[in-house]
């Protein structure tokens, strides 16, 4: 019999949190659901937890894979998919026990291809909430003339929704198994975001839920968002590339995508402030992020102490070494003209 929802786990190095993330499904107040843990070659020991909740429900299946990535580990699941809709939860987060009871009515309800919830995003400071003051109905109209446009073209955000995130979404499944047709599997960052590009050009209506706050986002120190050591120019070129494509292929230029670019380059320079990376790793990627941000305007003034290469630039001072005329000195003097 073919479950209402498919609920797709990629799975990797989030042995502390798995259970807690299974046992939320679990819990869900829809029971007519099937669950796709994808073990997407993690080395922690998670592949053998897999194995050992598919063996207690039948409702749990599990998907051995060599590591491939986030993408690759959503299309392995999307694959086996059987639902009529199909969900997401990150392997370290969980879904609050009516989540998606409550997306699966709206989308049923409204003949939706996309239903969404908010979000509670917790780590060791008080929970933060991001979710609608207001029910949205997103007929065809809207989608295209006001919502694509503005995610493609425009400043890149995404109008009405809470978050550009896979994961507090629920997709009607023929429609994302068309979208992710031809996906690049190899893709390192932006998953989220590229696969919002691929499905919203085929999505006829989507639902915004007010003030349902239903997903628990876990800020951890494992979270993909966070690894600041996967972030590479390189990869950003992929993502970025990818987005655009999949832009002009619907009729649009992917300007929007090209600015999102120097605008995340730039938040990535605060948040290696604060990562763990070791010093000489750090001192490296703040340089080489530097080097990619295109558009000057994005690095305030850098005689302020506030602005993202002031930052930079004081925290390579507290190293002990003289990077900031040595490897920023170039574009300081850039910055001034």
């Amino acid at each position: 019999m073919t479950p209402k929802v498919s609920i797709i786990v990629p799975v990797y190095k989030v042995g502390e949190y798995l259970d807690q993330c299974v046992q939320s499904v679990l819990q869900q107040t829809l029971k007519d659901w099937e669950l796709i843990l994808v073990d997407d070659g993690s080395p922690d020991g998670c592949g053998k937890m897999c194995d050992g909740w598919a063996e207690k429900d039948s409702r749990i299946h599990t998907i051995h894979k060599q590591n491939g990535g986030l993408r690759s580990a959503v299309l392995a699941g999307l694959q086996q998919a059987a639902g009529a809709y199909t969900g997401f939860i990150d392997g370290d987060d969980w879904a609050g026990a009516e989540m998606f009871e409550t997306l699966y009515a709206a989308a049923e309800k409204y003949g939706a291809d996309l239903a969404e919830c908010g979000y509670i995003r917790t780590q060791n400071g008080p929970d933060e909430l991001y979710c609608s003051d207001a029910e949205e109905i997103l007929d065809e109209q809207t989608l295209r003339e006001k919502v694509i446009p503005e995610f493609f073209d425009g400043t890149g955000k995404l109008p009405y929704f809470t978050a550009w995130a896979r994961w507090n979404k629920l997709y009607r499944t023929a429609t994302l198994r068309q979208a992710m047709e031809g996906c690049r599997a190899d893709l390192q960052m932006g998953e989220d975001c590229s696969q919002l590009a691929a499905f919203l050009p085929l999505c006829r209506k989507a639902v915004v839920l007010k003030g349902a706050c239903l997903y628990y986002y876990r800020r951890s120190s494992i979270s993909m968002t966070l690894d600041y050591s996967r972030y590479t120019p390189a990869r950003y070129d992929a993502f970025i590339s990818y987005c655009i494509a999949t832009a002009k292929k619907y009729g649009y230029e992917g300007g929007g995508f090209a600015r999102q670019k120097d605008r995340l380059l730039t938040l990535d320079l605060l948040g290696l402030l604060s990562s763990t990376l070791p010093v000489e790793a750090k001192k490296k990627k703040i340089a080489d992020t530097l080097a990619h941000i295109a558009d000057r305007r994005m690095i305030r003034t850098p005689d302020s102490p506030q602005g993202p290469l002031g930052k930079c630039c004081l925290w390579l001072f507290s190293t002990g070494c003289v990077a900031p005329v040595v490897v920023l000195g170039d574009w300081y003097a850039r910055m001034k003209k």
